[in-house]
């Protein structure tokens, strides 16, 4: 999981036309597991030159977890240009979540949007949004 959101970030930050750019910009990386978070941090700091690093605590199968995470980020950022919803399961087995949810359903689905509807205000205040 670590890897392929390393992946995706440094596809992402490619995207944006070179380094000069993702030099500019916070980001913020959330993880159930806080050493494999801070140890990316510290790869995308260290790779980038971005001290704009940080994380936070995430674990996607708690609606808890989830609401905490975003209300966190709001606090600390007012305007957002860009969301990036990078997460999954895939499990054989079946579990449900604390919330009663099935996991991989939790996780696919309610995880990536409930932080998407609370982030809005500061999405729609960074125009265009993305």
């Amino acid at each position: 999981m670590l890897l392929r959101l390393l992946l995706a970030l440094r596809f992402f930050f490619l995207g944006l036309r070179g380094i000069q750019i993702f030099l500019l910009v916070a980001v913020v990386i959330s993880n159930r597991n806080r050493g494999a978070a801070e140890a990316l941090a510290a790869e995308v700091t260290r790779d980038s030159g971005n001290k704009n690093v940080s994380t936070l605590d995430l674990d996607q199968a708690s609606l808890a977890s989830v609401t905490t995470c975003a209300d966190a980020l709001l606090r600390s950022h007012d305007k957002m240009d860009v969301l990036i919803n990078y997460l999954g399961r895939m499990s054989m087995n079946e579990a449900i979540t604390e919330d009663g949810f099935e996991l991989q359903y939790a996780v696919n689905s309610l995880a990536p949007f409930l932080p998407t509807l609370r982030l809005l205000p500061a999405l729609e205040a960074a125009a265009p949004p993305r």
